[in-house]
């Protein structure tokens, strides 16, 4: 047994229970903040990744990383209108409290076209409809003073999902005009034909979509929405290395080491 335990466990019963609140309370903040990121985490972790060859004959859920090749054209990313095959955007305003500024995001989301993820065993079509994307990579970043509203293309962007522009106006207080609003970052990552990519999702057999780029009748997408669908660029070690999965794995850590001193406490209290 560590030092560091054998201290903790020592220490005075008032100090222990402090220390339980004060796990339980981070590590809870970090779950409730991260819980999706720890759901996709786990799910990626309980498998492993196997070839397209493997996963052009299996049913279920799979796990690949390869190659993503165009097949069926690009889009237009939504705040640059760069062609790409799948990106990932997030909405974020500066706003301060009584315990300080921060980042928040107000909207994020993705999309993409269909493309044939390849390995040395041949390829599979890939479609991102309904995946949640996770990028890193290919990122462009615009901030937005408050008091100022975003050009093109992200304000005909905005429109299409129901966001404001943000605001435009002043106040003004005695001679003074002062701006109004929030400060804003529009972020945005894309996959392009030639990254490295790893999906992990279920297959589909004889998808409504062409299949003729692919090695196989199949797809790996989720035509209704409600499979453990996720797609990211690099492998499986980089989408475990997200950050906002080591946050929600550092919550379960806090917890677990809270309700073990719970336990130190209760046989204390008991003997």
């Amino acid at each position: 047994m560590s030092d560091a335990i054998i201290e903790t466990i020592l220490i005075d019963s008032s100090t222990r229970r402090d220390l339980i609140a004060y796990l339980v309370f981070f590590g809870g903040l970090l779950l409730v903040g991260y819980g999706s990121e720890l759901k996709r985490g786990l799910s990626i972790w309980r498998t492993d990744p196997v070839s397209v060859f493997e996963a052009g004959n299996a049913d279920g859920t799979v796990e690949l990383e390869g190659s993503a090749v165009q097949t069926h054209g690009q889009f237009d990313s939504p705040f640059t209108e760069t062609p790409c095959l799948a990106a990932e955007y997030v909405i974020e305003e500066y706003r301060s409290t009584n315990n300080g500024s921060s980042w928040r995001t107000i909207h994020s989301g993705g999309d993409g076209v269909p493309f044939r993820l390849e390995d040395d065993s041949g390829g599979i079509l890939v479609d991102p409809e309904n995946a949640t994307i996770s990028l890193t990579d290919n990122e462009a970043v615009q901030t937005v003073d408050r008091g100022s509203t975003a050009d093109e293309p992200i304000a005909s962007f905005l429109e299409t999902i129901d966001i404001d522009p943000g605001s435009d106006t002043k106040r003004s207080i005695g001679p003074i005009d002062i701006e109004s609003g929030d400060k804003r970052r529009y972020t945005e990552r894309r996959l392009h034909s030639g990254d490295a990519v790893h999906v992990h999702g279920p297959i589909e057999r004889n998808p409504p979509i062409s299949t003729r780029e692919s090695d196989f009748n199949a797809a790996i997408r989720d035509g209704t929405g409600t499979a453990e669908f996720y797609l990211s660029d690099g492998d499986e070690s980089d989408a475990l290395n997200r950050s906002e999965f080591r946050l929600s794995a550092l919550g379960v850590g806090l917890v677990s080491l809270a309700l073990g001193l719970l336990v130190v406490e209760l046989v204390t209290m008991i003997l």
